[in-house]
């Protein structure tokens, strides 16, 4: 299973960004992050055997970067997005 979470208060181009990818992506379930702390989120999906977590970041209320988090080999990979429309 993949975890998907934005930054702490996401904007709406983030959210259905999100919502995109889990609609794109078998297997993945969308998590509302809030105020919520991202190792909790990172030690929940240890806990519940997730294969990998992606994160949407946002600047200035514009999507602009996506980190994802594979687990199983303890991989960190970073992509920055230009001009999302």
């Amino acid at each position: 299973m993949i975890a998907i979470t934005t930054s702490r208060y996401p904007t709406q181009k983030t959210k259905a960004l999100c919502k995109y990818f889990k609609n794109i992506i078998n297997f993945a379930e969308l998590f509302t992050r809030g105020s919520t702390k991202l190792s909790k989120i990172v030690k929940y999906c240890k806990d519940h055997k997730y294969k990998s977590l992606i994160v949407l970041h946002e600047y200035k209320g514009n999507p602009n970067g996506m980190l994802i988090k594979y687990f199983e080999l303890n991989i960190e990979i970073y992509f920055r997005m230009i001009k999302m429309v």
